[in-house]
């Protein structure tokens, strides 16, 4: 695998009352930035999204999540990775190291959601591996995201199994790169060994990240030593970073959620189980009666408790077989996957269904109907 930028991403809970000193904007902003942290990770499947929802009313009791705009806030893991008192913006050193660090966490929440267009918004038009000197396109990039993600399953995947985060420095290029203009080194230590996918791996990282032309921080080189100076990154690609749907990134969310659906099956987990469920779904098949996902909870349970565990891989228990866009006047998705003839045996009542479809639900997405 040639290139794949690499990423970290981590927030934690604050010290009790800490933003109790913030005025009531600061706290607006600080409370809905919490909010889109557990909204995150109830998509991934994190323990800790009910926590930081909690938090986010304790901030902000009048937090109105139906008015936040997502699209104009900093990136929650910008905001988080900052700390509750620096995400204002500043001059200071300290801050500017922040913000380093933020934007390097901004990439791995679009690596973690398989975004192959929010990756390459991080990176320079070209970036350089070093210390071998091999140029990377944009374009490239892109192109070997989107391979990587149809071949791997980023569902169960949590940054701390790659990246230790704790790890994590930022300094200054000193002297700072004529090419490059005002720089950083983000320096990050690996948990794991994934050479067979990421071609640069290696046990420690380092990231140059740049000031781009726009004031924005943008990954420029990876590597131990700095670019050659006679080299210079490419202006960024406007049809990569001009920001759209991906729809293939879609897919492969939706395609994740299923996965992490099937894994919490295996696991005897029910609340994982329809974790990406809506509060009702129809059952086309059914003279479009509606299950209450409470009940399929409760019914999950009694299965699990009343069923000996079996050692199996999701794999096989059911394979999707596609991710198609279901409505062309709404974003509605159907996934078609196929269960096992063990699967089936167990479950025949709900294997027969073979379609699954996804609706966005606030930040998430999730099944109202099956066929």
């Amino acid at each position: 695998m040639g290139i794949l930028v690499g990423l970290a991403l981590g927030a934690g809970a604050a010290s009790a009352q800490f933003y109790a000193d913030l005025d009531a904007e600061q706290r607006r902003q600080l409370g809905e930035a919490y909010y889109l942290a557990g909204l995150q990770y109830q998509q991934v499947g994190a323990a800790k999204a009910r926590s930081f929802i909690d938090l986010a009313y304790l901030i902000y009791p009048a937090l109105e999540p139906a008015a936040i705009a997502e699209e104009e806030l900093p990136s929650l893991e910008e905001l988080l990775a900052r700390g509750p008192l620096q995400f204002l913006s500043n001059d200071t050193a300290a801050a500017v190291e922040e913000l380093i660090r933020s934007r390097f966490l901004r990439i791995a929440g679009a690596f973690l959601t398989e975004d192959a267009i929010g990756v390459v918004r991080g990176i320079a038009g070209s970036i350089m591996l070093t210390p071998q000197n091999t140029e990377v396109t944009q374009r490239d990039a892109h192109g070997q995201l989107l391979e990587l993600f149809d071949r791997v399953n980023l569902g169960g995947v949590r940054l701390t199994d790659i990246y230790d985060l704790n790890s994590v420095t930022v300094t200054p290029v000193e002297p700072q790169p004529a090419q490059l203009g005002a720089s950083y080194r983000l320096r990050i230590q690996a948990a794991a060994d994934l050479r067979q996918y990421v071609g640069f791996w290696s046990d420690r990282q380092t990231f140059v990240m740049s000031r781009g032309a726009g004031n924005e921080w943008l990954v420029t080189a990876i590597g131990s030593s700095l670019p050659p100076a006679a080299w210079s990154p490419r202006l960024p690609d406007a049809s990569l970073t001009r920001r759209g749907v991906d729809q293939g990134a879609i897919k492969r969310l939706l395609k994740g959620a299923f996965a992490n659906t099937v894994a919490a099956f295996v696991d005897k987990n029910a609340d994982g189980v329809v974790r990406h469920m809506s509060d009702q779904v129809t059952l086309t098949r059914e003279d479009r009666s509606v299950v209450e996902r409470d009940a399929v909870r409760a019914k999950a349970q009694q299965h699990f408790d009343n069923t000996p565990y079996v050692p199996l891989r999701p794999s096989d228990v059911a394979v999707v077989e596609s991710v198609e866009r279901a409505s062309r006047e709404e974003e509605i998705f159907v996934l078609t996957a196929t269960f096992s003839d063990a699967a089936r045996a167990a479950l025949p009542a709900w294997t027969a269904y073979q379609q699954f479809f996804f609706a966005r639900e606030g930040s998430l997405w999730k099944v109202f109907a099956i066929s």
